[in-house]
């Protein structure tokens, strides 16, 4: 009897020691609001990497684009039989000055050196009708406003493209052809023209301004 009085004693004894030596249920993990942030501003940070990619891989497609482009022009211009270059000066000194080539008798403006910010582009250089512009004819140039000539057929790609100034475009109703990206880069620029002309349309279906005259 005595030694089971020891026994259980003892075990009363040992209990608490057991109690306290059992492993600690586990606590789950909250983020706290620092972790949080962090976590979001790593997602920012990658997403305006790959935007950052994307708009370089587009900027790279762009200047691949135009320079096939040109490439293409460049070939145009050797094959096209029957051409010659010239440049064709106005009355007023060195104000506009265009140059052009000549296509079966007839002439195709493709650029313009002057230093007028307004603009009037004549229906004939060299007594050569002028029936169309060229492409790129004034890309980048520093014109507020320009008025095409009535013969004008047609206008070419890119034909004002970068001409932030401009504002003020006149065209024909001669006019039954315009390119892709002619006013591209041109944020104030607005369409002056005929109501029901090729141009009025050509402006609707762009969203760009017109007045109708």
């Amino acid at each position: 009897m005595k030694k089971l009085y020891i026994v259980i004693l003892a075990l009363l004894v040992s209990l608490p020691l057991w109690t306290s030596c059992a492993p600690a249920p586990e606590k789950e993990m909250t983020p706290s609001a620092s972790e949080t942030e962090n976590s979001y501003r790593e997602q920012i940070a990658i997403l305006e990497a790959q935007l950052a990619k994307q708009k370089e891989e587009k900027f790279i497609s762009d200047i691949a684009y135009k320079a096939k482009i040109a490439e293409l022009e460049g070939k145009l211009a050797l094959l096209a039989p029957d051409t010659e270059s010239g440049a064709g000066q106005d009355s007023v000194g060195d104000k506009l000055i265009f140059t052009y080539r000549l296509e079966n008798g007839k002439a195709i403006l493709t650029g313009y050196e002057g230093s007028s910010t307004l603009v009037t582009v004549p229906s004939t250089l060299d007594g050569y009708p002028v029936v169309a512009i060229g492409e790129r004819a004034f890309e980048g140039k520093n014109i507020a406003a320009i008025t095409l000539p009535q013969g004008l057929e047609a206008v070419g790609w890119f034909a004002f493209y970068g001409c932030e100034r401009l504002i003020d475009v006149s065209i024909p109703t001669s006019v039954t052809s315009i390119g892709y990206a002619v006013f591209d880069g041109c944020p104030h620029v607005c369409v002056v023209c005929e109501a029901d002309s090729y141009a009025a349309r050509y402006a609707k279906s762009y969203g760009l301004p017109c007045v109708i005259t």
